[in-house]
């Protein structure tokens, strides 16, 4: 029998085989190119993923470590007017010892403000906090209740000193005064009716060391204290007065329906065993006195320097 050479179509067998064998090498080499481009993809993913996870570490890392050096700086600041009351105190001006943040003495201290912790001639310390924008956030004159380029909102002009003063858009609290012990108060003396934030940093000054041996934290003022918000870480508990000026604008543009607590604290100390606050807008405005374990609501303020 004889053995056809050929295919059925006449075309040799030969360059049948040839083209099958071409087709079968095209089709491997389009396997491989499959393959190694998804190789490739795969490749560039896991690299995209790192990237973006080394980023984000990297982020998280700069952001903490700025937070770390934010804390430093607060605490070492805190230390300094520490050092400072104990200066004072060995220098003999004990309960004379002024923490009025413009330098100036108590009434019955040493009128070149040699007793006073702030002033050249006294303890020389500077005012912790401060602001980390520069300007007003409501530039020129700002009208009762406007939201500000920052977030802030104008209440009106501070008696401490009679500037323009904000506030964070939101209550906070409400929070206890002290650390919720019903006992143990201490008279710090931060009783301004209307300079907040020489009494807010009394307050704070006083948590962080030992100008009154025993004293209890207290958690509403060093809460405005340590706030940094919009842009800004000078904040306080105001003052009786300065609360006034809040509460009296609370209808105000951007601040009506925003101050909503019946009872706030201020950081105007009444006596050894109480601290000052306000009725909120349900009530009525009126001065009182807290017990300091009371829980009330914070409303932190700020002066545009």
């Amino acid at each position: 029998m004889r053995i056809s050479s050929r295919n059925r179509l006449g075309i040799p067998l030969a360059q049948t085989w040839k083209a099958d064998l071409a087709v079968k090498r095209i089709s491997s080499e389009s396997g491989s190119a499959i393959i190694f481009l998804f190789i490739a993809v795969a490749l560039f993913g896991a690299l995209a993923y790192a990237f973006t996870s080394s980023s984000r570490t990297s982020t998280a890392w700069l952001e903490n470590e700025q937070a770390k050096a934010a804390a430093t700086g607060g605490q070492d600041c805190l230390n300094a007017i520490d050092m400072a009351a104990k200066r004072l105190e060995a220098r003999g001006c004990g309960a004379l010892i002024s923490y009025n943040s413009d330098g100036s003495p108590l009434p019955d201290g040493p009128e070149d403000g040699s007793c006073s912790i702030y002033h050249i001639k006294g303890g020389g310390a500077k005012v912790c906090g401060g602001p980390t924008t520069s300007g007003d956030p409501c530039a020129g004159s700002p009208t009762l209740g406007q939201l500000c380029s920052d977030g802030t909102i104008y209440v009106g002009l501070s008696p401490d000193g009679n500037v323009p003063m904000f506030t964070t858009p939101a209550d906070a609290g409400p929070m206890h005064f002290n650390n919720g012990n019903n006992t143990g108060y201490i008279d710090i003396a931060a009783d301004s009716t209307t300079q907040g934030s020489a009494n807010t940093t009394t307050w704070a000054a006083a948590d962080s060391d030992s100008i009154t041996p025993g004293v209890q934290p207290h958690i509403a003022p060093s809460f405005c204290f340590n706030l940094t918000a919009h842009g800004h870480s000078d904040w306080y508990l105001p003052a009786e007065q300065e609360f006034d000026v809040l509460h009296g604008n609370h209808n105000e543009g951007a601040l009506a329906g925003t101050v909503l607590g019946n009872y706030y604290w201020t950081s105007s100390e009444h006596w050894q065993v109480a601290t000052g606050y306000k009725d909120g807008p349900v009530t009525g405005s009126s001065g009182g006195s807290g017990m300091k374990h009371f829980q009330n609501i914070v409303r932190c303020v700020r002066k545009q320097p």
